[in-house]
């Protein structure tokens, strides 16, 4: 280890006042204990005490997720405690309440007295601290170094000025995998970074570089990859600050952030934003925002396509009064309600309902209405309108209404066999085919029998059943998905082929349980048997069954098949059918998709699964189509290569009630395996009788008999609108009894009482000689939460953080739509682009701190003298653009004079200097019909040009 200059306490201390980030530390009772000066100086504020008395002012009342911030900081707080450490993003703001995005750490340690604290280190994600905060940094005085130091997520070091190492935490042994101070030091240089950096430059030279930039400058930051002692290169975020030393030299305090769980990070919510943006620009939502008196301000062109209105204007000279049938379904006058719900989100803050809305042509359609209070730039409130249209969703859910009548009969005879199991395998529940297929009594048995009685001893590979069952079940713990084949054994001695899928059930609490399904193949392996038995491939393709039978390899080669496929088809020989077998199928299947693509992905996917069956339709040589049920079958060819048996049977003759059964029962393995509705059965006397898992996962519970026993729990006394609800229950099911179906918003909550809003429809089915009423129950929450997510992304995709007007990418997707809007192609349309004269020397002068400001306030004043259609974007640097319609090349250079004159009249004062501002202009409108924003925006920027020239401060008009 390199001589050190200080003591342990003395360098901690030093290193730890040059931290570049906030430290503040909390006891078990959530108060503040002590804060150092680093977090003092992120804030602007001047004493800790100041820190503790406006604490709750530096954050915002809610943070981004839609928490309360005091809420949400004690739930953090309460995770460190429990766990050890806590990690997270944090939305911070400085006292004039301008937002600081952070992330934050939160690390439980010991105290000397014997308690336990919680240290919360914040780093901000926008970029270096400000030079206030730098100062205080490295003063480096605070209480607890030693706990912090030594805790801190960073891996620190501090060096000599020429460059010898001093001294390390243990955060920095750790990270770079080296067993002690002195292998970090001897092996820092040349070892723990990669040969070369990203860039090209040789990372040893570069890095004694850097520490001499930031021992002339005082503070450097930089990404740089390092490489642990095992080689493995990662990325990181260093930062190099020049401290003094006590003996009058200067020293380098390096601290270095591992990046490797960021990048992980962000390319995660990359893949997840493209995912969002897809889901965003396909969204059916109109959106419309409007003044806190119920007036207009914009809308986007979803809402004028529903509504099918020819532009803004009309949608709002009209929606109140026009875009809603006279009367809502509850009776209330819809002009007045929708005024009432207005005024009730201006004091909630949100609401959301269902609502009746009319097209301009007289057609009525329901909607889900989502009603948010906003803040808007002039320091009132808005209303933002979210209208989702329900006429699909509805059509939808009627469809599948009526499927789930054929689909339930089916379910309560289907031949498998369900069990379910913990993770420590012990028996849960089962079901009566279950106790069927293995001839035993009762549930009890065929748990106490299952794993060393209900297999044969050793399966054919010659395996011993007992533990290779338990080791499946550990394996599916693992992988979450398990399929084989299986031999089983009855009560009676009788040794049965099956097919088993074992699937992971993840419970709310973090434990996990094992379904099993397993499917009786004795009947399917006696058909197998009588394929296998034949001595030649003409025997295999089963030349005596009604069923066309044909062979492929690995590859998609045909090789055989039988003399039913010839006759199948009217062919003269097997060599016609091999020939021409891809003639036999139309260009495209009745989904719309290519029959040469549909055939390879059915094809491997049989190949990966072993085994399936589907629909296809066929055709003659002539065109004569031919419908028929295919089913793939994995087989070992003589090559002992892997290859694919398909059986196509004939559905032509068929008759029609039979194709029905086979449709509903394929309908229902598919509706039951993947349907995201809860689904109940109610009897004739009102009584529920079963239900479906995911009805189970709702209210979170693990037991049907739970569910139906305390159905009447799983709802609050009343609902929102006064009335009991088991009241309202007894008469939607009376209702649908008598009228076939009825829906209903209702809010269910779980055991614990929380609430969980959902959409319950009631369908009457029949059922043997009397009726049965099935109830869906759709929830809700995931829903709005993606709407809440989808709103933010567009906010932040389409907006410029500085100005919060249109980005560049937002405004030229809007110019381009209203180009080609043919409700305006007739009239003008033009922009101005403007610029800010002499930005430069502002932003020399004064700092890019007062240059924000000056953009702010250009921006804030455009807005004040452009017309609610016009729009305000920022083009670049302090370039700003402006699309104007329906005004002419004069009116609309009259409008930038107007501009440029509110600019040069408002007064900004900085440090008790006026800073004189003056704007330049260029005026262009689009000439034809066939030009494009680009080329409109390019004579803009001539005109513009021409006003820099000739003086600035002016206007300037593009003409030919």
């Amino acid at each position: 280890m390199p001589q050190s200059y200080f003591t342990t306490e003395e360098q901690q201390r030093l290193m730890f006042g040059s931290m570049p980030f906030c430290c503040t530390f909390w006891d078990r009772e959530f108060n503040i204990l002590d804060c150092n000066d680093a977090t003092i100086a992120f804030f602007g504020l001047n004493t800790k005490n100041e820190y503790l008395d406006r604490f709750d002012a530096l954050s915002p009342k809610y943070q981004p997720d839609g928490k309360l911030s005091k809420e949400k900081l004690v739930e953090m707080l309460k995770i460190a405690f429990d766990e050890g450490i806590c990690v997270f993003k944090w939305t911070h703001q400085d006292l004039e309440g301008n937002p600081i995005p952070s992330e934050i750490t939160f690390v439980c340690n010991g105290l000397e007295d014997g308690r336990t604290a919680v240290i919360g280190y914040t780093h901000s994600v926008r970029g270096p601290e400000s030079t206030k905060a730098t100062n205080a940094i490295q003063k480096g005085t605070t209480n607890h170094t030693d706990t912090m130091l030594d805790e801190t997520p960073f891996s620190v070091s501090l060096w000599t000025d020429d460059f010898e190492g001093i001294d390390c935490n243990k955060e920095g042994i750790r990270l770079f995998g080296v067993s002690n101070k002195q292998e970090f030091f001897d092996h820092f240089i040349n070892d723990l970074s990669p040969k070369y950096q990203p860039d090209g430059t040789l990372s040893a030279e570069e890095i004694i570089n850097k520490m001499k930039s930031a021992l002339e400058e005082g503070w450097l930051e930089f990404e740089w990859e390092h490489k642990k002692l095992n080689g493995d290169i990662f990325p990181t975020y260093k930062t190099l600050i020049r401290v003094d030393l006590s003996d009058g030299k200067h020293g380098i305090a390096s601290y270095t952030r591992d990046l490797s769980e960021v990048v992980n990070l962000e390319s995660k919510v990359i893949a997840a934003n493209n995912r969002t943006r897809t889901m965003l620009n396909h969204t059916p939502l109109s959106v419309s925002l409007w003044t806190d008196d119920f007036e207009g301000i914009d809308c986007n062109d979803e809402g004028i396509r529903l509504f099918g209105v020819s532009n803004k204007q009309e949608f709002f000279d009209r929606f109140i009064n026009n875009l809603s049938p006279k009367y809502q379904p509850d009776g209330t006058l819809s002009a007045e309600e929708l005024i009432n719900k207005m005024k009730s989100t201006l004091e909630k803050g949100r609401l959301e309902f269902e609502w009746e809305h009319k097209k301009l042509n007289g057609d009525v359609f329901p909607t889900y209405k989502t009603l948010i209070r906003v803040d808007l730039s002039d320091g009132k409130h808005g209303i933002a309108s979210y209208t989702r249209d329900l006429s699909e969703v509805m059509n939808l859910e009627s469809k599948v209404k009526a499927a789930d009548n054929r689909t339930r009969t089916m379910l309560n005879h289907t031949p498998l066999s369900v069990s379910l199991w913990t993770d420590d395998y012990q028996p849960i529940d089962c079901n009566d085919e279950g106790i069927r297929l293995f001839g035993v009594s009762n549930k009890q048995e065929f748990f106490d029998r299952f794993i060393n009685d209900l297999s044969p001893k050793y399966q054919p590979d010659g395996t011993l059943s007992a533990e290779e069952l338990i080791n499946k079940m550990k394996s599916v713990l693992e992988k979450g998905r398990l399929e084989f084949e299986w031999e089983h054994k009855k009560l009676n001695g009788d040794v049965f082929p099956t097919y088993k899928t074992l699937i992971r059930i993840d419970l709310s609490d973090g434990r996990h349980e094992i379904a099993s399904y397993t499917r009786d193949l004795s009947e399917v392996m006696n058909l197998e048997s009588k394929v296998i038995a034949t001595s030649n491939y003409a025997q295999l393709m089963l030349d005596a069954t009604p069923l066309s039978c044909c062979i492929w390899d690995e590859n998609v080669n045909i090789i055989d098949c039988n003399l039913e496929a010839v006759r199948m088809y009217g062919l003269k020989d097997k060599q016609e059918y091999l020939d021409r077998f891809f003639d036999l199928s139309p260009q495209l299947q009745p989904d719309g998709r290519l029959s040469s693509a549909k055939i390879t992905e059915v094809f491997f996917e049989a190949l990966k699964q072993g085994r399936m069956t589907f629909e296809w339709t066929h055709q003659t040589l002539e065109g004569e189509p031919i419908p028929t049920e295919v089913t793939l079958v994995r087989v070992k060819l003589v090559d002992g290569k892997p290859g694919i048996i398909a059986y196509s049977m004939d559905l032509r003759e068929t008759t029609e009630s039979k194709t029905r059964a086979n449709e509903a029962a394929f309908l229902t393995k598919i509706m039951f395996d993947n349907m995201p509705l809860g689904c109940m059965f109610w009897n004739e006397y009102a009584n529920p009788i079963d239900c479906n898992d995911a009805a189970l996962k709702i209210f979170g519970l693990v037991d049907k008999q739970e569910f139906l026993r305390r159905f009447y729990d799983l709802s609050p006394e009343f609902q929102p609108n006064g009335r009991s609800s088991k009241e309202i229950i007894l008469e939607l099911i009376e209702q649908a009894s008598e009228k076939g179906a009825s829906t209903i918003e209702w809010v269910h909550n779980n055991l614990a009482g929380e609430p969980i809003p959902c959409q319950i429809i009631l369908i009457r089915v029949k059922f043997g000689r009397g009726y049965n009423v099935i109830a869906y129950i759709h929830d809700l929450r995931e829903m709005r939460n993606v709407a809440n997510k989808l709103l933010l992304a567009e906010k932040l995709a389409s907006s410029d953080p500085l100005t919060g007007v249109s980005n560049r990418r937002h405004f030229f997707q809007v110019a381009k739509k209203m180009f080609n809007d043919q409700a305006i192609l007739s009239s003008h349309i033009g922009m101005i682009l403007l610029d800010i004269d002499h930005f430069k020397n502002v932003n020399d002068t004064y700092g890019h701190d007062v240059g924000d400001a000056v953009l702010q306030m250009v921006t804030e004043t455009t807005q004040c003298v452009l017309r609610e259609t016009d729009i305000l974007a920022r083009y670049g640097g302090e370039e700003f653009v402006v699309l104007v319609t329906k005004l002419d090349l004069y009116s609309l250079a009259k409008l930038a004079e107007r501009i440029l004159k509110a600019i040069q009249s408002r007064e900004f004062v900085y440090e008790n200097n006026v800073i004189p501002l003056t704007v330049s202009a260029g005026v262009a409108v689009r000439k034809g019909m066939a030009q494009t924003p680009d080329q409109v925006i390019k004579y803009a920027d001539i005109a513009l040009y021409r006003a820099k020239a000739n003086g600035r401060n002016r206007v300037e008009v593009y003409t030919d």
